[in-house]
């Protein structure tokens, strides 16, 4: 009776719904190992529903950590850590240390670590962000070969 009290109200669907989340181990704060209780059922099912109901273009971004960043980086410098402990690589680890977040991406990719996606977009938004202060430069204070070429032709570059 319990069940159904806590559950009076909701559609089938959505009980449904939250069912499947409980049974997929999506639920986070309720023991997979016992059945949930009536109202930690009903908390699954009204979070399996709400979602689906707000319009995407109102749906607030989850909020992130400002620590997230340092998050990201502790996530590839571990497995990096652990690798280069196997691998008798330590010297070069440090060296890309040292480097800076670039340097370690780069070395990830070449031995095979998974980058997480923060970082890579942070590294692109970064490298995007200095190529266009770099062509900023250049269209304001030109370099002596391109001084004297036809304006079209510095434009299509």
């Amino acid at each position: 009776m319990a069940y159904v009290e806590a559950l009076s109200g909701m559609t089938l669907d959505g009980i449904h719904a939250g069912i499947r989340k409980f049974i997929r181990g999506e639920c986070e704060d309720v023991s997979p190992r016992f059945v949930p209780t009536p109202p930690e059922l009903a908390r699954i099912v009204r979070a399996a529903v709400v979602p689906g109901r707000i319009p995407e273009e109102r749906r607030i971004a989850p909020f992130r950590h400002p620590d997230d960043a340092a998050r990201a980086r502790m996530r590839l410098k571990m497995p990096m850590f652990r690798h280069a402990s196997q691998c008798g690589l330590m010297d070069e680890l440090d060296r890309a240390n040292c480097e800076g977040l670039e340097a370690m991406i780069l070395l990830a990719s070449r031995w095979g670590i998974q980058i997480p996606p923060e970082l890579s977009e942070q590294t692109n938004a970064d490298w995007r962000a200095a190529r266009g202060r770099a062509w900023a430069e250049i269209e304001r204070n030109p370099p002596p070969f391109m001084r004297h070429q036809p304006e079209a032709f510095r434009k299509a570059g």
